[in-house]
């Protein structure tokens, strides 16, 4: 072998080694490229899916939030309501059985001591009064009147407690549906963060 056939096997073999070689990363590099590319974009989509989810559930967060909102404002509402409502009902029962002592008071001054109605009211009080009234079975048209509008009003004073018991408690329930939702959502948007960072 001759030397410059010796240079030209040992070009030659670089450049099979390098067509080789280039080959094989040309081979090679697009999917070495490939791959990594296509993770981010795997990892991309993946995150995007992740905060699309977080936004949904983050947005009925927010409905449940608003919702709340506007049903304590319609119960808060209705408390003033019964609570008004309550309040004049007791304002009546009390001038009603203000206007029964007078009636008593009345009798009692006109000189009719053996009447039924002051007898009855040897009971002492007001509500043991009108216990007693029940039993009486003639009582003047005006006595059972007012009796009788007593009786409505002690009903209707026990029935709008009752309400306003039950509203309160719905108040409170919905005070606590809307901090909670509102804690869920500060927790959906910190995470909505801490994806997208």
């Amino acid at each position: 072998m001759t030397p410059a056939m010796h240079i030209s096997n040992g070009r030659r073999a670089v450049v099979w080694a390098t067509v080789s070689l280039v080959a094989a990363l040309g081979v090679a590099l697009p999917s070495a490229t490939a791959t990594p590319l296509e993770q981010k974009r795997a990892e991309a989509a993946r995150i995007a899916d992740q905060v699309a989810a977080l936004d949904h559930d983050y947005d009925e967060l927010q409905e449940r939030y608003r919702g709340a909102a506007i049903r304590y404002n319609d119960l808060n509402g209705r408390v003033k309501g019964l609570t008004r409502d309550l309040e004049r009902t007791e304002h009546d029962l009390s001038a009603s059985e203000n206007r029964l002592v007078a009636r008593v008071l009345s009798v009692y001054r006109s000189g009719a001591a053996n009447n039924r109605l002051v007898n009855l009211a040897a009971a002492g009080s007001v509500s043991k009064f009108v216990d007693r009234m029940d039993t009486i079975q003639r009582v003047s048209s005006q006595d059972a009147e007012i009796l009788a509008e007593i009786k409505r009003l002690r009903v209707r004073i026990v029935t709008k407690r009752g309400q306003l018991k039950r509203a309160r408690a719905e108040q409170q329930q919905v005070v606590a549906d809307r901090k909670a939702a509102r804690n869920e959502m500060g927790k959906r948007l910190a995470k909505r963060q801490q994806v997208l960072n």
